[in-house]
């Protein structure tokens, strides 16, 4: 589960199961027990929280959630996906696909046919990367490429 540290009821949230399951630790080693369920511990705190009425006043209540962005990936590589997000990092296959996109866009305005042609040089050789990579990876015959292939096109403006 991936919490971001930057919203208010997210971080009261995880405060809350925080303190929950240190409580619970804390009465797991004087009982002696291992293995203890904490769950039940955990939904005492978020119903006691509840009826204090600490979640009353969350932003965005009474609002649908937000529609996860990563929906159309399959459901273990979700949690991959948005970790990249979060970094700020692409796989290698979509950074040279923006880089094409840049370049095309680039050449569209270029009149000296110099600075042109070491342009389309680059493009080139980045297009040539780019197929021997996917071919490399079979990510065109796979399902899910050509499933998404349209909504990657359209991210990077194809």
């Amino acid at each position: 589960m991936f919490i971001q540290p930057e919203a208010e009821a997210g971080r009261f949230i995880f405060c809350l199961l925080l303190k929950a399951v240190h409580l619970c630790q804390d009465k797991n080693m004087n009982e002696g027990a291992i293995g203890m369920d904490y769950g039940h511990l955990i939904e005492e705190k978020i119903k006691k929280s509840m009826e204090r009425g600490d979640f009353d006043n969350l932003p965005g209540k009474g609002k649908p959630l937000p529609k996860d962005e990563f929906a159309h990936l399959p459901p273990d590589l979700r949690n991959s996906y948005r970790i990249l997000k979060n970094a700020n990092m692409l796989p290698e296959e979509m950074i040279l696909k923006k880089r094409i996109v840049e370049l095309e866009e680039l050449l569209a305005g270029i009149k000296d046919p110099e600075l042109s042609a070491d342009f389309k040089k680059e493009l080139s050789e980045k297009k040539i990367r780019y197929d021997v990579m996917m071919e490399k990876r079979k990510g065109s015959q796979s399902g899910a490429y050509r499933q998404y292939q349209r909504k990657i096109d359209r991210r990077f403006g194809f």
